[in-house]
């Protein structure tokens, strides 16, 4: 039956490097499906994989027989080169092994030539053409929701950003009042927060950032916030580009915020020289540790975590079992905190 509109007409490419294969082939669509396929030849693996990578086409048919070279390793290079049309492979066998290896490839569907009927072919071409609309549609849905979760965390960066402006509003109008420093330090913790969806809103998965990429932003944007010279505190960072799921970049982003305030405001008072040294690596296949230490004064003799009063250090104490991490505190040489957990990924599996 002739196609009713060119919408109805499937673009198939056949690859093959024998002529008299490619009429059988011709005549066995062109009996399943009429006028309805229009067929593209192509008899070398270099013209073939061209053609399959102008995206030009919906359906490959390809032979698994391509000179020095064989179908599999055109299907394999297309899809490793984000080919999205749908991959038949043609071979003269009959093997298992054949067909598992077409899988693993990348192809849909596996025919065997000897028999080959155009009421198969064309049942696996048509089979292919509604596999490849419903892979369009779920690549469309995952693109929108890719760019809604985007649009979500540029919201709620732009609406932490407002409350960080008016927070250094009020602090600036409350200076030289015990309330400015209060002020100030809630603003930092927002703004660590806001740096979390900033960089979740440009990162490749949406769900997890290199946290080591983060730790070096935020460290940096709390030298300016306190105004600190930096030939005076030198900044050593060695973070591993280790990726951590969202809820505990934002956990450990607000632990991060207050060790290193804590060291700015109190290690190296004076004017005081020194350095402030930040570490994230990885201990342990599923374990990571982040360490902060200065060599400034120190913190008192007496001086205990799992007492200590201030409000910083609730945080650290409350952030810390909520990681349900493991906290050391080592006083030789100045003040250094270490902190490591067991990391999950974006589904909640330990990561390795």
């Amino acid at each position: 039956m002739p196609a009713e509109s060119g919408e109805d007409q499937i673009r198939v490419l056949l690859v093959d490097d024998d002529d008299d294969d490619q009429i059988i082939v011709r005549e066995l669509l062109s009996s399943a499906a009429g006028d309805r396929i229009l067929l593209t030849a192509a008899s070398t693996y270099e013209e073939g994989l061209s053609a399959v990578l102008s995206d030009a086409f919906e359906v490959c048919l390809v032979d698994y027989q391509l000179g020095e070279h064989n179908g599999l390793e055109l299907i394999a290079e297309a899809k490793q080169k984000s080919s999205h049309a749908e991959m038949i492979l043609l071979t003269g066998g009959d093997s298992i092994d054949v067909d598992i290896n077409a899988a693993r490839a990348g192809a849909g569907d596996y025919l065997a030539k000897r028999g080959l009927t155009a009421a198969i072919l064309g049942r696996s071409v048509r089979y292919a053409v509604e596999r490849g609309k419903a892979t369009r549609s779920l690549r469309r849905l995952l693109g929108e929701k890719d760019l809604l979760i985007k649009e979500v965390h540029h919201r709620v960066k732009n609406n932490l950003q407002v409350i960080c402006s008016l927070l250094s509003l009020q602090a600036g109008c409350a200076e030289g009042n015990l309330s400015a420093d209060a002020l100030r330090q809630a603003h930092n913790r927002v703004l660590s927060m806001s740096m979390i969806h900033e960089h979740l809103h440009d990162s490749e998965t949406l769900l997890e950032l290199d946290f080591g990429h983060y730790i070096r932003s935020l460290t940096i944007s709390l030298f300016e916030a306190y105004c600190v010279d930096p030939t005076r505190i030198i900044l050593e960072v060695e973070a591993e580009p280790i990726h951590l799921p969202s809820d505990d970049a934002v956990t450990c982003g607000l632990i991060l915020n207050e060790l290193v305030s804590n060291a700015l405001k109190h290690a190296f008072d004076g004017g005081r020289i020194g350095r402030l040294r930040i570490s994230f690596r990885r201990i342990s296949l599923t374990e990571v540790e982040l360490t902060v230490a200065d060599d400034g004064v120190g913190v008192p003799g007496t001086f205990e975590v799992e007492t200590a009063r201030s409000l910083g250090w609730l945080i650290i104490r409350t952030l810390v079992d909520q990681l349900g991490a493991t906290l050391s505190l080592q006083r030789a040489g100045g003040t250094k905190v270490c902190f490591s957990w067991q990391v999950t990924d974006a589904t909640g599996r330990l990561s390795t």
